[in-house]
C-alpha cells in the first residue's frame, strides 16, 4: 500500500461561527463556512444552526 496517496490533500475547508446561550438552559448557534474541492472543482457554502436545550443542570 502507498501511503503518499493517503496524505495528499484533495480540497479545503473553512468554518466559523457565532453562539449565545440563553438563561443556562437554551443555546443556539449559527455556522456557515467554504469548501473548495479541486479535482472536481466544485465550490460550496454550507450554513446551519443548532439549538441545544438542557432538560437537567446540576
Amino acid at each position: 500500500m502507498n501511503f503518499r496517496k493517503i496524505l495528499i490533500p484533495s480540497a479545503i475547508f473553512f468554518r466559523a461561527g457565532f453562539g449565545y446561550e440563553f438563561i443556562k438552559r437554551i443555546a443556539i448557534s449559527v455556522n456557515t463556512g467554504f469548501d473548495y474541492h479541486w479535482n472536481y472543482a466544485v465550490s460550496t457554502f454550507p450554513t446551519y444552526g443548532t439549538m441545544r436545550i438542557n432538560i437537567t443542570e446540576n
